[in-house]
């Protein structure tokens, strides 16, 4: 048995022996050098993918909630649009027609640039 360095401190593990074999079986047929050693790489390894995870399902939630915003703005337009065709019948003048799909494309592009403008300075924030 082997006296940990300075810094480092020794774990004992319960293991049955059947287990026990197995582990010192696998270490035997890889490159691992001690059962010491594959534990320390199994166990960092285990600690680097749930962080990993973590990150992703972060990730995952920031594009989910991108989407949203996005969508959300599409009905806005939808909406917009529905409003329009309400207010114009069959005797509304063309140009009447053009001004109002104007305005209301011009509001929807304001409100795009303002809603990224705000996102970009949300992003240095960061």
């Amino acid at each position: 048995m082997t006296v940990p360095s300075a810094g480092e401190i020794t774990y004992t593990v319960r293991l049955e022996e059947e287990q026990r074999d197995e582990w010192a079986n696998f270490v035997e047929d890889s490159d691992f050098s001690s059962t010491s050693q594959l534990v320390r790489t199994a166990v960092s390894e285990y600690i680097q993918r749930d962080s990993d995870e973590h990150e992703f399902e972060k990730e995952l939630r920031d594009v989910n909630n991108e989407i949203i915003n996005e969508i959300s703005q599409v009905l806005d337009g939808i909406e917009q649009t529905r409003e329009i065709t309400a207010n114009i019948d069959s005797k509304t003048d063309p140009d009447t027609i053009h001004e109002l799909t104007y305005q209301s494309s011009l509001e929807s592009y304001k409100r795009m640039e303002f809603e990224d403008s705000d996102e970009e300075g949300d992003s240095s924030d960061e």
